[in-house]
């Protein structure tokens, strides 16, 4: 199958590498759909983030769907490993396991190959309204509904969304879709504000100066 893997920074090679082998509580997944996070281009970019660091050629890759080969099921996926024994998974919290690992992201490879064994237990099926490019949106559509619980969004609300990247846009639509959408204001790159407001039909302020995601620097468009 085909494999691509960092290198190193700004160093992506396409492999040929044999099928995976899942598991007893894994399944064997057809990767359809991935999508680039934020943090897959700080890895692209630096060769790591935060303290995690680049030491063996690493598959990215968090944001997928596939199609389990042994059930033709469709699903999205959770990339999140979590021990399920801590105190904060014994709570219904994984996401703040201490030994949770993460797919894409130091000693486990991602998802930007043709197929992964993957847990059982992280599938949620799709259903036939969802694309597989929506299925792999579901990750980051998560954490900007999580943002606006945290938030307390209350319909009739005037909310300010800080930066125009994919959850920025995501929590525009989350907030639309709660009520809380009198008018919004989003500072951040001039190529996101068509976006923002085509999405949020909110207004925008641009940052001059600002720089992408790559690191250059935006222009007004």
């Amino acid at each position: 199958m085909r494999v691509a893997r960092l290198h190193g920074a700004r160093d992506v090679r396409l492999h040929d590498e044999p099928m995976p082998t899942p598991r007893a509580d894994q399944s064997l997944v057809r990767v359809t759909a991935v999508g680039i996070c934020g943090s897959d281009l700080h890895w692209f970019r630096e060769a790591g983030i935060g303290d995690a660091k680049l030491n063996r050629p690493l598959v990215l890759g968090h944001e997928f769907a596939g199609i389990t080969e042994s059930t033709g099921q469709r699903v999205a996926i959770d990339p999140l490993i979590a021990c399920g024994v801590c105190e904060y998974c014994r709570e219904g919290k994984p996401n703040l396991c201490a030994a949770q690992r993460f797919t894409g992201h130091d000693a486990e490879d991602g998802a930007l190959r043709e197929y992964i064994a993957w847990y059982n237990d992280c599938f949620f099926p799709l259903p036939d309204a969802l694309s597989d490019e929506d299925g792999a949106m579901l990750e980051p559509l998560g954490i900007a509904i999580h943002v606006a619980r945290l938030a307390k969004l209350e319909p009739g609300m005037t909310v300010g969304v800080f930066g125009c990247g994919p959850i920025g846009l995501l929590l525009v639509q989350v907030a639309r879709v709660s009520g809380a959408c009198n008018r919004h204001r989003k500072v951040g790159t001039s190529h996101r504000c068509g976006e923002t407001f085509r999405r949020g039909n909110i207004s925008c302020r641009w940052r001059r100066g600002a720089r992408d995601s790559l690191g250059n620097k935006t222009t007004r468009r």
